[in-house]
């Protein structure tokens, strides 16, 4: 060829062997020497092709080339090149296979005595890419559209990520659409999971079973190389991409799907999760006697203490029923034996107050006795975890003896009201009591109490106000 320049270059037709492929052990790259007879400059060119997957055009840009060791103190002339043996420029050996006719002409001018030319191998890559793919199969792709357009298989799956030092187990629902055979899938993302959610795990396409790590590897995508509708079971794991993915339920149209087509009847699903852990008892602090049991432990309950809430059902159904007691203070005194109380109980609380009517030639002044308050059992510990024991309604009837804040008194009779109240609910009283220690609600004491009330007037009746 002539350069325009000024000066001539000569044209040499060779190949490369490169071991870039990932398929075949070598390729077989067809390139262009060119040498500038003016400078004795070497340029080295391959010729583009669609789709090859490599970089091409300028392999080498023009400037001299020195020889191989030991001799790179040297340059390539026009004398080093011949045809049908090896050129190395840059540890890359070129075999140089023919020229154009004006270097043929000019190297046997100069008396260079040229070897026959040499043909280019085939290239194996680009043989096998230009072979159609067999065998020739015929599917009817529009029958299968339009016989299960819009038909799609939905399996709940699990993907177990804990390997990993971030991962995590992750749920997805994957859609298989039996119009061509495609797979997509989503991932579930619950809410605060800290996770973005992102439109899809798996755009739609068709899987393939084996993962394949040639990059720009022709795919096969048909028949038995991709994942179909029997791959996909209950309990069985399929590769997405080096991911294993786990079946775990499905939908009823899946289920009538596999029923229909492939007999399947058992469907067990498979726990996508194993189950929660139960959570820890959370332990309670002992009371500190500062306010009530129930307000201190509210307050251990969280950040901000809260008031602790009321029975107000009870509260309001039960807002004007009390039940009034006549008692006396058991005690070795003479004194105090004299002594009698009005022992209220009031049902919409569990509270207790105690009152003494004044009384005549016996040197103690009436008045409130215990003000109105919930009155904790005897023998229990004040500093403790454990809820206290608090007197109930069943506690109190008729002969009992009950201890209010060390001061232990017999209950002698009741009004009118607690004992209809007692009659009305003795099956209700009964039945708490035969859990309790202690004798049974004395329901039959009832009848005992108003013949009592009836006959016998205690000396300070009198002056009693109407309960």
């Amino acid at each position: 060829m002539l350069h325009l320049g000024g000066g001539g270059g000569m044209l040499y037709k060779n190949w490369l062997t490169s071991a870039d492929c990932l398929v075949f052990n070598e390729m077989i790259r067809k390139c262009k020497i060119y040498f500038y007879l003016e400078d004795d400059t070497i340029q080295v060119v391959e010729p583009e092709y669609k789709n090859s997957g490599i970089p091409q055009g300028t392999l080498i840009h023009r400037h001299r080339i020195p020889l191989p060791s030991p001799d790179d103190d040297q340059f390539y002339t026009v004398y080093h090149f011949n045809l049908n043996q090896d050129v190395v420029l840059y540890s890359r050996t070129f075999r140089i296979a023919d020229c154009d006719p004006f270097t043929r002409t000019f190297l046997q001018k100069l008396g260079v005595r040229l070897n026959p030319p040499d043909s280019v191998p085939e290239d194996p890559y680009s043989k096998l890419r230009k072979q159609p793919l067999r065998p020739y199969e015929r599917w009817d792709t529009l029958k299968q559209f339009l016989e299960h357009d819009r038909n799609v298989l939905r399996f709940f799956c699990l993907w177990d990520d804990s390997e990993n030092m971030s991962g995590d187990p992750r749920e997805l629902v994957l859609h298989y659409f039996l119009a061509d055979d495609t797979i997509e899938i989503r991932e579930v993302v619950h809410p605060n999971s800290g996770r973005d959610a992102v439109p899809k795990f798996l755009h739609r396409s068709k899987l393939p079973k084996v993962r394949l790590e040639p990059t720009g590897w022709t795919l096969d995508m048909s028949g038995d190389s991709c994942v179909d509708t029997h791959d996909l079971m209950l309990g069985a794991v399929i590769n997405v991409w080096g991911r294993k993915v786990l079946l775990c339920d499905c939908d009823d149209f899946t289920k009538r799907f596999y029923r229909t087509k492939y007999g399947v009847e058992d469907f067990t699903p498979v726990p996508r999760r194993p189950p929660p852990a139960p959570e820890p008892p959370r332990p309670v602090p002992p009371y500190n006697g500062f306010g009530s049991e129930e307000d201190s432990l509210c307050s251990c309950e969280g950040l901000l203490p809260k008031p602790p809430r009321r029975d107000f059902g009870k509260f309001m159904g039960l807002l004007s029923h009390v039940l009034r007691f006549v008692g006396r203070m058991v005690s070795d005194d003479p004194v105090n034996k004299e002594r009698r109380f009005i022992i209220s109980f009031y049902l919409s609380d569990d509270t207790i107050s105690v009152f003494e009517p004044a009384q005549r030639n016996l040197g103690v002044l009436g008045g409130k006795f215990l003000e109105r308050c919930r009155v904790r059992k005897p023998g229990q510990d004040v500093f403790k975890s454990e809820p206290s024991q608090y007197f109930q309604a069943w506690d109190l009837y008729v002969g009992a003896r009950v201890c209010l804040h060390q001061h232990e008194f017999e209950l002698l009779h009741a009004d009118e009201y607690t004992l209809s109240y007692m009659e009305r609910h003795a099956e209700e009283v009964r039945g708490i009591t035969r859990d309790r220690q202690g004798p049974p609600f004395p329901v039959r004491l009832l009848l005992f109490s108003r013949t009592l009330h009836a006959l016998f007037l205690f000396p300070f009746e009198e002056e009693l106000p109407l309960l």
